[in-house]
C-alpha cells in the first residue's frame, strides 16, 4: 500500500504508524474520520464555531484548515469571523 501526504498529516501518520501495530485500512479510516470529520456537514460548521486557540498559531491555523477543508462552499467573510473569534485575546 502507498499513500502520499505531505505536511502535519505526514507528520501524524508516520506517528499513527508508529503507535499502531499492524494498521488495518479501516483503522486508518475510521481515524481520519475521527480526527478530520465525516461527512456530516452540520458537524463541521458547529466545530468551527467553537474552535478556540490553546496552543501555538501554527497548531490553530493547522485545526482551523482540517475544519475548514470539510465546508468548501463556505463564505470568505464567515471564515474570517471564526478565525478572528478563535484566536487568544492576546493576539
Amino acid at each position: 500500500m502507498f499513500i502520499s501526504m505531505d505536511g502535519s498529516v505526514n507528520h501524524w501518520f508516520k506517528f499513527w504508524k508508529r503507535k499502531t501495530p499492524n494498521p488495518s485500512w479501516n483503522e486508518l479510516k475510521d481515524t481520519f474520520f475521527r480526527i478530520y470529520g465525516g461527512w456530516d456537514k452540520s458537524f463541521v460548521f458547529e466545530k468551527l464555531t467553537k474552535i478556540k486557540q490553546k496552543g501555538s498559531m501554527e497548531e490553530f491555523v493547522q485545526e482551523f484548515k482540517a475544519l475548514v477543508s470539510q465546508a468548501p462552499n463556505i463564505m470568505e467573510e464567515q471564515l474570517l469571523g471564526y478565525f478572528l473569534v478563535g484566536l487568544q485575546l492576546k493576539i
